[in-house]
């Protein structure tokens, strides 16, 4: 449907392998109604200074993940392809959208390479959670700048 009729489709989180299969279906499809389609992906950003900060913090939320709530909240979407997928993967469970498990998760530098990455697979266009300060002050303004860690991207400038 998004390759016939939208101009933008929004993506849930994860991982590049995943955004990568649906970006190059969703591309394949609009080709061959003549369309080109933009894609944003969701992310919810946990910036420290360095990556292992990121990965303690990241890991406790994950072990303080209540499953009668997982459960809770997989039933209310049930029929939702692609949301709350089965996995043994804590990151695609801790939002209702796997934004974490995009992860956009470690340090400025990290997370910057990471984004690159996305954006080299086809992501136009990044739909955050703008909760975390670090990340606000150190990796936001770099990547409006095009600045993926030293590669500028001239689709930013």
């Amino acid at each position: 449907m998004a390759a016939e009729h939208s101009d933008w489709m929004f993506l849930n989180g994860g991982t590049p392998a995943k955004v990568g299969a649906i970006i190059e279906s969703v591309r394949t499809q609009a080709r061959a109604h003549g369309r080109t389609v933009r894609l944003a992906l969701y992310a919810i950003p946990l910036c420290r200074e360095t990556d292992g900060e990121a990965e303690a913090v990241i890991a406790s939320m994950a072990d303080a993940l209540y499953q009668e709530r997982v459960a809770s909240r997989r039933r209310r979407v049930s029929g939702a392809e692609g949301m709350w997928p089965e996995s043994a993967r804590p990151l695609t469970k801790l939002d209702s959208n796997e934004g974490y498990a995009s992860r956009l998760i470690g340090s400025p530098k990290t997370i910057l390479e990471r984004m690159r990455e996305f954006h080299e697979l086809g992501v136009d266009c990044f739909h955050l959670a703008l909760h975390d300060e670090l990340f606000n002050q150190a990796v936001l303004p770099r990547a409006q700048a095009g600045d993926w860690g030293g590669v500028a991207d001239p689709l930013l400038a």
